[in-house]
């Protein structure tokens, strides 16, 4: 993302898109560049997620899945590689989390998008204001916590943008927070 903007915007600060790569601000240097230039930040992720490689051990991740009944996903993940991998599965996007309680209670399967999707580009999450906003939005943490109170959750990766999530599904019914580990 960097370079592309390097190359294509007049004046973009790349000492500061530096410093926060190498601070690991990612929200951060995705929301210098998506203020800098909207359109090229749009089309940038778009590129970059719309046509994925598959490894063998992301295919075999594929066949165990198919092999369960059902295939309850709730992922951060942006790119289209489940639900095009997985086949015909009901895939909730994030205005609609709440379907998920449904869903788990009539063990349907489906492939929630936490973050949205790039065939929604409005709808993905990447930049601080992005992760602000699902922070602020009472129904979705709502949601969030519904889910991890409702199914057993098992975190296949994360990256440290997700703390919110961790954080959620960390706290208990008297409302303190267990500190998650990182290991």
């Amino acid at each position: 993302m960097r370079r592309v903007f390097v190359k294509t915007v007049p004046a973009f600060p790349d000492d500061i898109a530096k410093s926060l790569l190498s601070s690991k601000a990612y929200a951060d240097l995705f929301q210098l560049c998506k203020d800098a230039d909207s359109k090229l930040y749009n089309k940038t992720l778009r590129e970059q997620f719309g046509s994925p490689t598959f490894d063998p051990l992301y295919k075999q991740l594929i066949a165990r899945l198919r092999a369960l009944a059902p295939i309850q996903i709730v992922t951060t993940n942006v790119d289209l590689c489940l639900e095009q991998w997985l086949g015909a599965i009901d895939v909730i996007e994030r205005a609609d989390l709440e379907r998920c309680n449904e869903c788990i209670q009539s063990n349907t399967s489906f492939v929630a998008k936490l973050h949205g999707s790039i065939s929604a580009i409005q709808s993905v999450v990447f930049t601080t204001a992005d992760y602000q906003d699902l922070i602020r939005d009472a129904q979705y943490m709502a949601a969030v916590k519904s889910i991890f109170t409702q199914a057993s959750v098992i975190f296949l990766g994360y990256g440290a943008q997700d703390e919110y999530v961790l954080t959620r599904a960390t706290r208990s019914e008297k409302g303190s927070v267990i500190s998650p580990s990182h290991t």
